[in-house]
């Protein structure tokens, strides 16, 4: 049904337009009396705080589609949603025990000791379902990696005595991967450039030089695409002179967001609470006009050499020397529960079905926790890759999951719904029979899938949409088909990916899903599955 113009108005320009415009001192929520107010009225952000997810998810009428087993499923209590959960809550709690040692960038990270928990952890795992044939295998990294330390963004104003307020620490600042500093903080002034996506005549013309300049993201998911945008608009803030550029990314609470598209300069993303707040003050300080607000800039990093990591391998054979391996990622940043903690779950329930005399496959199922997604120079699918060659000669396929249950948000206005988040399932190689086999398995259990081979293009519903580009990693040079499953929702990196938004139903489908998939893997031929 087409959706009228007054309806896009409302939904996606209404709320950009309110923030964007500056209110009247005496309209400030939370403004003591008059514009000689403290931060001339406004009330600062409380800190870090998610959306309202909790709230969403437990009100009335909040309840996800239940599975629906066919009957000639195999009982499988492994695959039941309720003990993958079991495991995701003992994944997340891998990364919370990283912000409790102090950890100011906090999750599971490959080269770090929380990396290494989850590796060890997985092969305890495996061990426990049966799986005798268990390796971690331990590599350097290929190249250095950037690692901040610490860092403060803190919002200054000149007070009447003319010295420097002690300042307000915005509590969501993140620094953009690669921001460096020598010499100690900054202190400068703030100056506000065009937010509209593109290079509008405000963004040519604004003077940035010497001050930090704040830009506006509004973000639809977390797609390449969009970063890439804000990091080309940095870059140019950077070359035309700014100290440093601020990223007010348009998420719902007030969250820390790790994306960036390039900045390569002193760069740093923040909430939309700290953000709006940060905007107000600024405007508010003209409308009175009073001298322009400042802000203070630090960061500690580091370019770390010699980091080491490792993948988890754990092999189930089978009757046939051919293998179908079966991944998923180990590390995300903050708690990470859709990314990738769903899919480690997920994949470790695959591994306790697999292992039951009774459900093992003729082919040799070979299952990788792999490290290195988010930390540069251990990747660890390509050294997966590297050091399994004569595994990897025998494989057929490659399944690779990625994230796998997490609710669907909405965004204007922001909501979270009781269904899935829209997957994709990435076919890179391969032929005809792996997309029959992928849209057979999402009509079967219900999965929430795009079906996107290597025409290019997305089968969903009943039309084409366009492809979504999957990251199969180092994967890609096994030489066999790769099916990925992941999404691109806007939760993935951000400390809103809290187990509260993975879907129970939603974890059993996919592993649901991914089993049928392997038992279709194990009785084609090959030249079926890779002509």
């Amino acid at each position: 049904m087409p959706v009228s113009p007054g309806i896009i108005f409302r939904r996606f320009f209404l709320p950009l337009v309110l923030l964007l415009t500056p209110l009247p001192a005496g309209q400030l929520a939370g403004q003591d009396a008059g514009d000689s107010a403290p931060w001339f009225g406004l009330t600062p952000p409380r800190g870090l705080e998610p959306p309202p997810i909790r709230e969403a998810t437990a009100r009335s009428g909040f309840s996800p589609e239940a599975v629906t087993v066919p009957p000639d499923d195999p009982v499988a209590p492994e695959l039941a949603g309720a003990r993958i959960r079991q495991d995701l809550l003992t994944i997340t709690g891998f990364s919370r025990a990283s912000r409790s040692r102090g950890d100011q960038l906090w999750g599971r990270v490959s080269g770090f000791r929380s990396g290494m928990e989850v590796i060890s952890w997985a092969a305890d795992q495996f061990r426990l379902a049966g799986i005798r044939d268990v390796s971690v295998q331990r590599f350097g990294a290929s190249s250095e990696m950037w690692w901040p330390e610490s860092w403060e963004v803190t919002l200054l104003k000149n007070t009447a005595s003319g010295r420097e307020s002690a300042g307000i620490p915005l509590a969501s600042a993140l620094p953009v991967s690669g921001s460096t500093l020598s010499g100690g903080p900054i202190v400068a002034p703030l100056v506000e450039v065009a937010s509209s996506n593109g290079f509008g005549a405000d963004f040519a013309t604004v003077d940035v030089r010497g001050k930090v300049a704040v830009q506006q993201i509004r973000l639809f998911s977390q797609t390449e695409t969009e970063w890439q945008w804000a990091g080309r608009r940095s870059r140019a803030l950077i070359a035309r002179g700014a100290l440093g550029v601020i990223n007010v990314v348009d998420l719902p609470g007030n969250m820390h967001v790790l994306e960036d598209g390039g900045c390569r300069g002193l760069c740093f993303n923040l909430g939309s609470a700290d953000g709006e707040f940060l905007l107000r003050v600024m405007r508010n300080a003209a409308t009175a006009g009073a001298e322009e607000p400042r802000i203070r800039l630090r960061v500690d990093a580091s370019r770390r050499v010699g980091m080491r990591a490792a993948n988890t391998v754990a092999v189930i054979p089978g009757n046939s020397a051919e293998a179908i391996v079966i991944t998923a990622p180990i590390d995300g940043w903050f708690e990470a529960a859709g990314d990738h903690g769903d899919a480690l779950a997920v994949m470790m329930s695959l591994a306790r079905h697999f292992a039951k005399a009774e459900n093992r496959p003729e082919r040799t199922l070979v299952f990788v926790a792999s490290a290195g997604q988010n930390s540069q120079g251990l990747d660890g699918a390509t050294n997966f890759v590297r050091m399994n060659r004569d595994l990897l000669r025998t494989a057929v396929a490659v399944l690779d999951l990625a994230n796998v249950a997490q609710f669907r948000t909405d965004r204007y206005p922001w909501d979270i719904l009781p269904s899935e988040e829209t997957m994709t399932v990435r076919i890179t190689g391969g032929g005809q029979f792996l997309d029959d086999v992928s849209r057979r398995g999402v009509a079967r259990y219900g999965f929430r899938a795009r079906i996107a081979p290597d025409t290019g293009m997305d089968a969903f519903a009943d039309g084409l949409v366009p492809g979504v580009a999957g990251r199969t990693g180092g994967f890609s040079d096994a030489g066999v088909p790769v099916v990925r499953i992941s999404h691109e929702g806007m939760l993935l990196h951000t400390t809103g990916d809290m187990v509260e938004t993975i879907s129970t139903p939603g974890l059993e489908r996919a592993a649901r899903f991914v089993a049928y998939f392997v038992r279709q893997l194990d009785t084609a031929p090959v030249r079926m599955i890779n002509p």
